[in-house]
């Protein structure tokens, strides 16, 4: 009897498992780490979202923000077909950002207030605008 409960047990576990992993891959939300300066209004703006949006999946996010926390950004269809969110990796420029995207050194700094070549930083989330924008 043992040993079947121990299958048992087994299985169920595996299966709840499983139902965990796909759960997160079909997210529909990616991460936002917050920067010193921002608020909720500013990410909710940065995004195009509202800042009802965030705090339903950051629940308590409505009272205070810490820089450093990570919140839950909820992906929107209509944001991904006009812009991307391009997270800054280690030897990245503006210059190079803007071969990649196709896209003006301007036109990203217009996108993300207060951005330029000099403040570029190794993990900064900014906004990279559609080519035809």
């Amino acid at each position: 009897m043992k040993t079947i409960n121990r299958i048992f047990c087994s299985l169920l576990l595996a299966g709840a498992c499983s139902l965990g992993t796909s759960a997160q891959e079909n997210q529909s939300y990616f991460l936002h780490t917050i920067e010193k300066g921002q608020s909720l209004y500013s990410i909710a703006s940065m995004y195009n979202i509202s800042q009802a949006d965030i705090v339903k999946l950051n629940p308590g996010s409505d009272d205070k923000i810490y820089v450093g926390r990570t919140l839950r950004i909820p992906r929107t269809d209509a944001g991904l077909q006009k812009e991307t969110f391009h997270t800054i990796a280690p030897g990245e420029t503006l210059y190079r950002l803007t071969v990649k995207y196709n896209v003006s050194a301007k036109a990203i700094c217009d996108a993300n207030p207060g951005l330029s070549a000099d403040n570029f930083r190794i993990g900064q989330v900014i906004r990279i605008p559609s080519a035809t924008d």
